[in-house]
């Protein structure tokens, strides 16, 4: 062990956080000032570098700028990143230069793990080959299904995580949750809230608005605003719950129908007028998607007779009045099972497996597999302890957005267990190797 950075004592691993939500680096930044932890911090985005500047903390790069790096391999190829797609051109050289400043900060700080924040994107997945490569522990991050829940897992996370397999096995079953003393009062910690400024936001919204997309919203349409709504005399419906159409789990966990909302809705609005042809569909669009591409949604407004959009209620609120949930892998299918509702799934997700969920394999089967939901009796007991083990293993009883002592502690606690884990289980396969 050495001194932390700060001298208060000693820390037992250097981690690098790779592209850290900037919404969380707050709650990261005041658990190093009060834990014995020395985290460094790796984001070429402005918005983040910001804040932890005015935090009074480093952010790698120095200059934030990429380092150049040997262009003498004319592809990459990732494993972790868009189905391990071959990069090439202009895009491969971008990922050795982020390959090369990743090594060079690694390198110059000592790092002994990773930490990298969801790990699909480029910069997270060539840190995950880089950190594989060298054989150091990594751990990657994403938010909870949970309130006030992080996860953290070696493996992935979401359909990635070393929870599919845990499910898709059905090794939940008979899961009994530990029994846990009750927690005193736990205030939050009072800290000034920190912005990006205005300096940093300005170059991506400059680069946003000089794409065609950005201006969408100009052109004129026929068509009526989606309404906020569901109609008074609204019959039983099946809630389609949209997502980021740039998604990362659409991206790599969606092989039926990928980031194309109307073509799941096609077969979908097929599937229910064969099935129930006085029910609707609701479709709430995400809340985080772009603009412009809601303004697309306009036209689909008279396209399906069976499909009703709504985009004030909450997605709760949805689910509870919903005869089932269909969705590709959406944290609210989660959510379904949560409020023991049918859910059908068409993509992948830790939670996606029989008997939770109804998954579809094939789009010619969506009929039957949507009967077979609305028929059958949930498995009440498999999904309680299925939602028992999420709870208490899988996920970090631990949130970014309320920053207090018991949620950092508990970051750092389970950071230490898993990197602890990680290398056990890396010299142990370098033995057997």
């Amino acid at each position: 062990m050495r001194a932390d950075s700060a001298g208060r004592g000693p820390a037992t691993t250097r981690v690098l956080f790779v592209s850290p939500p900037r919404r969380a680096v707050q709650f990261f930044a005041e658990t190093a000032r009060r834990f014995p932890v020395d985290w460094h911090f790796f984001s070429v985005k402005p918005p983040v570098r910001s804040v932890l500047h005015q935090l009074g903390l480093r952010c790698l790069p120095g200059d934030g700028r990429l380092v150049k790096a040997d262009q003498a391999e004319a592809t990459v190829h990732l494993p972790g990143y868009k189905r391990g797609e071959q990069l090439s051109g202009r895009l491969a050289r971008v990922q050795q230069r982020i390959a090369a400043t990743l090594e060079r900060a690694i390198d110059q700080q000592g790092i002994d793990a990773l930490l990298v924040w969801n790990g699909a994107g480029l910069i997270g997945a060539t840190a995950a080959q880089i950190a594989r490569r060298r054989g150091l522990p990594i751990l990657f991050g994403e938010n909870g299904y949970f309130p006030d829940t992080l996860q953290l897992d070696p493996a992935g996370v979401n359909q990635a995580s070393s929870a599919t397999e845990f499910v898709r096995d059905r090794r939940y079953l008979g899961y009994v949750p530990p029994k846990h003393e009750a927690n005193g009062g736990d205030d939050d910690i009072c800290v000034r809230p920190v912005k990006p400024t205005a300096w940093s936001r300005l170059g991506p919204e400059l680069r946003r608005l000089l794409t065609p997309a950005a201006w969408a919203w100009l052109r004129p349409t026929p068509h009526a605003r989606l309404p906020e709504q569901l109609p008074p005399d609204l019959p039983p419906y099946v809630f389609v719950p949209l997502q980021v159409s740039k998604d990362t789990q659409l991206k790599q966990y969606s092989p039926l129908v990928g980031n194309d909302f109307g073509l799941l809705l096609d077969h979908l609005s097929a599937a229910l007028a064969q099935l129930r042809p006085d029910w609707r569909i609701v479709v709430k669009p995400h809340p985080a998607e772009h603009h412009h591409v809601q303004v697309g949604y306009r036209a689909w407004l008279r396209r399906w007779p069976n499909v009703v959009f709504a985009t004030a209620p909450s997605s709760i609120a949805l689910i509870q009045g919903a005869q089932a949930v269909v969705t590709v892998n959406s944290t609210v299918g989660f959510e379904g099972i949560v409020h023991n509702k049918p859910v059908v799934t068409l993509g992948g997700n830790f939670y996606c497996f029989v008997p939770l969920v109804n998954p579809v394999e094939r789009l010619e089967d969506l009929p039957a597999v949507l009967q077979a939901a609305l028929e059958q009796p949930q498995d009440v007991a498999a999904r309680q302890q299925f939602l028992d083990y999420v709870r208490h293993e899988f996920l970090i009883d631990c949130g970014y957005r309320r920053i207090t002592p018991r949620q950092m502690a508990h970051l750092v606690a389970a950071i230490e267990q898993r990197v602890a884990a990680a290398s056990a289980a890396s010299v142990s396969s370098a033995l057997d190797g």
